[in-house]
C-alpha cells in the first residue's frame, strides 16, 4: 500500500440528534482514529458547549472545539471561561473555531455583521489575554473590558483557528493572528491555492511562516462502494445548503453561477426534489469530498495535501441525521458504516493517521 504524507481526520458534528447518540457517535470516532471533533455552534440544536462537556466526560483523548463559534453572538469574555473551563472537564483537550457566524442566523437575530475583522481580530485578542491569565483592559471598536479577568486558567496554550469560507481579508488575519484555518465546502486545488494564497499575506505580515500555521479543510463527506451511490448521498446536503455559499466561492472553484440559481430558486419555491436532482455532480465533486474510498484516498492527495491542508474535518451525513436536521428520508450506508470505511480503507494510506 502506498503510504502518504501524515493526515489529520476530524468529525464535524451538528448537535441535532439526541445527545446520547452523539456521545456515541463521538466514542466512536475516538476509537476509529479521529483527532478532533469539532460542533456547529448555533441556536438551532443542541448547546454545543454543554455538548462538548458531556462528550468530554465520555471519552478520553479525542480533542473537542466549537466549529466554529460566533463571534457577534458570543461575548469573548464568557468565550473564554467556557474554553478554561471546556479544558479543565476534559483534561486538556480543547481547540477553539471562532468566526463572523452563519449569516442566516445573524439576519433571525437582527445583527449586521458590520466591521466583521475588526470583531474577529478584538474577540482573539480579548480570549487570548483572559486564557493567558492577564486582567485584561480593553477599549476597542467593538468590544470593551474593564480589569477583567478570569479564574481559571488553561494548563497549556488552546490553539485558536479562525473559520474562514471566502473573505480574503479574513484568510488574511487568520494567518497574521491565529494558529490555524477552518475552511468549509471548496474541495478543488483553485479553491486551496485561493486560499492558501491569501493566508500566506496574513503570515508575511505578522512576520510568520506556514510552519507555524494550522490548514484545516472542512468537507461534506461521503464515502460508499461506488462514485454514484457516494454522490447520491450527499446530494440533498449540497442542495440544501450549497447555494449559501458566498460568490467567490463558486468563482474561484469556476463552477457555473447558473447552476446555483437553479438550485437556489427551487429552494426558494420550496420544491426540495427538484433542488436535489438538480444538484448535479460537477457541484458535488468540486464542494464536497465524496467518492469510493479509493477516490477519496486520490482526492485527498491531489486537491489537500500539496496546498497545506492535512488536517480535515468530514461532515458525514447519513439517513437519521438527514431526518433530524431536514425532516427528509433519504436512504444512505450508517454513519458506523462510513466511519468504519473511512479507519479500515482511507486511513491507512496515511503516514501518522
Amino acid at each position: 500500500m502506498k503510504r502518504l504524507k501524515s493526515l489529520s481526520l476530524d468529525l464535524g458534528l451538528v448537535p441535532a440528534l439526541p445527545i446520547p447518540e452523539i456521545i456515541k457517535r463521538a466514542q466512536k470516532a475516538e476509537e476509529l482514529g479521529f483527532k478532533t471533533i469539532w460542533i456547529a455552534d448555533e441556536v438551532y440544536t443542541h448547546d454545543a458547549w454543554i455538548t462538548m462537556s458531556r462528550i468530554a466526560m465520555e471519552t478520553e483523548k479525542i480533542k473537542l472545539g466549537p466549529g466554529v463559534t460566533p463571534a457577534y453572538m458570543r461575548y469573548p469574555s464568557f468565550v473564554a471561561q467556557s474554553l478554561a473551563t471546556l479544558d479543565e472537564v476534559s483534561g486538556g483537550r480543547t481547540v477553539f473555531g471562532i468566526g463572523v457566524g452563519a449569516l442566516q442566523m445573524l439576519a433571525q437575530h437582527h445583527i449586521k455583521p458590520s466591521k466583521p475583522i475588526t470583531t474577529l481580530r478584538e474577540s482573539i485578542e480579548i480570549i487570548r489575554r483572559l486564557l493567558d491569565g492577564e486582567t485584561v483592559n480593553f477599549t476597542g471598536e467593538v468590544f470593551k473590558v474593564k480589569d477583567l479577568a478570569i479564574n481559571i486558567k488553561p494548563k497549556r496554550r488552546i490553539p485558536i483557528y479562525i473559520g474562514a469560507i471566502a473573505g480574503p481579508k479574513t484568510m488574511i488575519l487568520a494567518g497574521e493572528i491565529a494558529d490555524g484555518i477552518m475552511t468549509e465546502f471548496g474541495c478543488t486545488p483553485e479553491y486551496f491555492t485561493y486560499v492558501r494564497n491569501n493566508v500566506k499575506k496574513g503570515l508575511s505580515r505578522a512576520g510568520r511562516t506556514l510552519t507555524d500555521f494550522q490548514f484545516l479543510g472542512g468537507a461534506l463527506f461521503a464515502t460508499a462502494k461506488t462514485t454514484e451511490e457516494a454522490r447520491d448521498i450527499i446530494r440533498p446536503c449540497l442542495a440544501f445548503w450549497g447555494w449559501v455559499l458566498p460568490k467567490i466561492v463558486f468563482e474561484v472553484s469556476r463552477i457555473d453561477m447558473e447552476k446555483i440559481e437553479t438550485v437556489h430558486n427551487f429552494i426558494l419555491k420550496g420544491n426540495i426534489h427538484s433542488a436535489i436532482k438538480s444538484t448535479d455532480d460537477e457541484l458535488i465533486d468540486k464542494l464536497t469530498l465524496s467518492g469510493t474510498p479509493d477516490e477519496i484516498v486520490e482526492r485527498i492527495e491531489k486537491a489537500f495535501l500539496p496546498y497545506g491542508f492535512d488536517q480535515i474535518k468530514l461532515m458525514i451525513f447519513d439517513s437519521t441525521t438527514y431526518r433530524e436536521m431536514m425532516g427528509i428520508e433519504h436512504k444512505t450506508p450508517s454513519f458506523m458504516e462510513q466511519m468504519k470505511a473511512v479507519n479500515r480503507e482511507i486511513l491507512p494510506h496515511f503516514e501518522g493517521a
